[in-house]
């Protein structure tokens, strides 16, 4: 009986073996294809796929191979080779659903972004209502424990036409491991993540996390991201084209939520830009190339706020500067105009940002600049916002150690002139040490390097750009700099080539509590004009006469410009105050020369301009030589300057003198002998005039009234008149043959050439100067008992 029944139950449990077995294998695998096959599509309202289904009853390994969830159109949405899942029933007891290995082998999921900003599976997800939040269930959670988690070979379609240029990427293969992993609280969880993408960027990311608070530690790597691939995302905000640039970056992090995000921290943090080609939208100039930029040990703590940067080393930038002609910088056009938003809410500042950057180094960069020449770029007077309300954030806290730039470069060409002005800056070298916003930190500033690898420059100072109300304290020096490469401007602006000349500068700022005082020493050596260019654009005045006013015997020119301002001012420009001082300055030499030198060699002003005389005389007494005096120690000191000499008369007062000299020759040659003036002054007299009582004087009003009625009437002639004549005074015939001696333009010549011959042989006796730097006119005029000067 008992061997029966054995029998019984073995075979029983054969039966049941065998019925497990072929329902695990093949019925179960049947069901499961058949549920999924005719549930999923109506769930799901998508075509899907499923060519096999295994199950293993004995190690309850479930797989799903050659699955596919098809978009409308028939294309892929999801799919994968196989999932295959390992279950552990027996960790049910412990509440605990525990899969020992899931692995999921080549999937591939497509998502796509409509132009509405509609997914490719906003319908699926329109299916699905929202569920009610259920109550919080009581007693022991439920457990969930994955041994060990493995996706490899699988790839993400991601189509974006929201854009306004369509993107598309696809990541894969990717890689995905969790080991241990668990929801319980406590548990630390492992994972590792990798992915390439089509255009070689590659992603790495491992560590540890954990649920309950949600939080996470690690380190992730990013390499080799192609700039311009994601044009479309950037595009519409900047009017700029990314030609190349690959950027990497490479940190560990550690992240906590709980109630809000309480920790978000990298260290270790090194991000690399590369071969950054950055062109113009418009023009496809290039304006930027960076071969290399690298931020080295840096750290951020986004809730604290904090950012150190242990090193910044930017290497071989070069800047096309560009003024376009709307005035505006290339530069900044480069950043496409973005609608403010208005009516925004007033939100409260945020706590400031303390940014501590220890070294910057700057390697083989250089800029180019063009179509600039002394003008302001940027700047405006005032601005305001209307129906915004904000309050503003505080000012961050920055500190910067270190910064230092090696063998630099900034070159500068203006193509409106010809042929194209060009100048450049190279083997720039400078140091920036203990850069702060601290109210009481000053950062020491050196800099050097060559104009047009031949001139030094020099800078140094002690400076804190980050606070405008620390002290500021600078000396800058160019010497021995050719003005050569700025020859165009000369030809083009003031009509003549520039055949030499070289400038200097000292400059010295100080700046206390934002009020500045400056000393500007400029001092250009040799500067020589060449040939008349002829430029319609060129001003209309004697620029050489000024610059020969300015040039001392050795060539130099020497200005000292003193500026002072504060630098919060919005109508004070630093420049524009040194251009009003040194135009203020040329305006007097040109409207004014003779003021100009007489404020440079001892004093006087216009009246340097002419030299006086007596009345009628053309001899110098001493005291009228002092002006003379001036003169020549200018132009002994001003060796381009020449002089031109032109002889005046007074009509008023030269007249009875000329008339004087004119009447002793009158006598002498009616008697025929240069000794007997009486005589033949009697015998004018007899001629001229008939026995009358002598009149009164006229006034001097009527003196060439009278000459004229004397001229006009026939005077009686005879022994008469001979005898009247031989009873008057010399005195007597002079008063009243004065007026009938009538002067003519050869009359007053001679002593208008008689005072510039003294003029002209004092300024050779006393001053020593050559006859080729004095010039005098062939001509007179009639302005003055004087000699008029001119400055050529």
């Amino acid at each position: 009986m008992r061997k029966t029944t054995r029998k019984r139950i073995l075979r029983w449990v054969l039966g049941l073996v065998v019925v497990y077995t072929l329902a695990g294998f093949f019925l179960l695998p049947w069901l499961v294809k058949t549920v999924l096959l005719w549930q999923l599509p109506k769930q799901l309202g998508r075509q899907v796929a499923l060519q096999k289904v295994r199950f293993n009853p004995f190690t309850l390994h479930l797989a799903l191979e050659g699955f596919v969830i098809r978009e409308p159109n028939g294309d892929p949405f999801v799919a994968w080779d196989a999932v295959a899942v390992t279950m552990k029933p027996s960790a049910l007891v412990s509440r605990t659903i525990a899969l020992p290995a899931v692995t999921i082998s080549n999937a591939y999921a497509h998502v796509q972004s409509n132009q509405d900003g509609s997914f490719n599976f906003s319908d699926i997800l329109a299916r699905f209502p929202t569920a009610p939040a259920k109550a919080e269930a009581t007693g022991k959670p439920w457990i969930f424990r994955v041994s060990r988690f493995q996706m490899t070979g699988s790839r993400v379609a991601y189509d974006d036409f929201s854009r306004a240029t369509p993107f598309r990427t696809i990541v894969g293969p990717i890689s995905i491991q969790l080991e241990n992993f668990s929801t319980n609280p406590d548990h630390r969880n492992p994972y590792g993540f990798t992915a390439i993408t089509e255009s070689g960027e590659k992603f790495s990311w491992r560590g540890f996390f954990h649920l309950a608070p949600i939080r996470s530690s690690g380190e992730f790597t990013i390499e080799n991201i192609v700039l311009n691939k994601y044009a479309p995302y950037y595009d519409e905000f900047v009017n700029l084209k990314l030609n190349t640039g690959t950027l990497d970056v490479r940190a560990g992090y550690r992240v906590e939520f709980t109630d809000r995000l309480t920790t978000a921290q990298l260290t270790n943090l090194h991000v690399a830009l590369r071969s950054l080609e950055i062109a113009d939208k418009d023009s496809t100039n290039i304006v930027c190339q960076l071969p290399e930029l690298i931020v080295a040990d840096a750290a951020l703590d986004l809730p604290a706020q904090l950012v150190n940067v242990g090193t910044c080393s930017v290497r071989g930038l070069r800047l096309d500067v560009r003024r376009l002609d709307d005035g505006r910088l290339n530069l900044l056009n480069l950043l496409a105009s973005v609608p403010a938003t208005t009516n925004a809410p007033a939100t409260n500042a945020p706590a400031a940002w303390v940014a501590t950057v220890q070294n910057v180094a700057i390697t083989d960069c250089g800029a180019q600049v063009t179509g600039f020449f002394g003008e302001q770029q940027i700047g405006w007077q005032a601005l305001a916002i209307a129906g915004v309300e904000a309050r503003a954030a505080p000012t961050p806290s920055v500190r910067v150690d270190s910064i230092v730039l090696t063998n630099g470069m900034v070159a500068f060409t203006d193509p409106s002139v010809a042929p194209p002005a060009a100048m450049s800056l190279n083997r720039l070298n400078a140091t920036i040490k203990g850069l702060a916003s601290d109210a009481n930190a000053v950062a020491d500033l050196r800099v050097d390097g060559r104009v047009d690898n031949a001139a030094p420059i020099e800078v140094a100072g002690r400076i804190n750009p980050l606070n405008l109300d620390a002290a500021t304290a600078m000396q800058v020096a160019f010497k021995d700099v050719s003005l050569l490469p700025l020859g165009p401007y000369a030809g083009k602006y003031l009509g003549y080539l520039l055949r030499k000349g070289k400038l200097s500068l000292d400059l010295k700022y100080d700046i206390q509590q934002r009020a500045l005082k400056a000393e500007n020493n400029i001092r250009v050596d040799q500067f020589t004009f060449g040939e008349a260019t002829g430029s319609p654009d060129a001003v209309k005045l004697p620029v050489k006469l000024a610059v020969a006013i300015l040039k001392d015997r050795n060539g130099l020119i020497e200005l000292d410009v003193p500026v002072e301002g504060r630098v919060d001012d919005p109508q004070f420009r630093y420049w524009g105050a040194v251009w009003r001082v040194l135009g203020n300055l040329f305006t007097k030499i040109l409207t004014a020369p003779f003021s100009a030198l007489g404020s440079m060699f001892g004093g006087g002003g216009e009246e340097l301009a002419y030299q006086e005389f007596a009345p009628g005389s053309a001899e110098l007494s001493p005291e009228q030589t002092a002006k003379l005096d001036v003169l020549i120690k200018a132009l002994t000191e001003r060796p381009g300057l020449n002089l031109e000499l032109t002889g005046a008369v007074d009509p008023v007062q030269d007249v009875a003198p000329l008339q004087r000299e004119k009447l002793k020759a009158l006598a002498f040659a009616r008697i025929g002998n240069t000794n007997d003036y009486v005589g033949g002054l009697r015998l004018l007299y007899a001629e001229a005039l008939p026995q009358v009582a002598p009149p009164p004087a006229p006034p001097k009003f009527a003196t060439n009234v009278i000459n004229l009625r004397l001229k006009s009437a026939t005077p009686p002639r005879g022994t008469a008149a001979r005898k009247a004549a031989a009873d008057l005074t010399v005195e007597e015939l002079e008063r009243q043959y004065l007026p009938l001696v009538a002067l003519t333009e050869d009359d007053y010549r001679p002593l208008a050439a008689a005072r510039v011959a003294r003029v002209v042989a004092y300024l050779k006796e006393k001053g020593q100067l050559a006859a080729d730097r004095l010039f005098v006119a062939n001509h007179f005029v009639k302005d003055g008992a004087r000699v008029m000067f001119g400055l050529q």
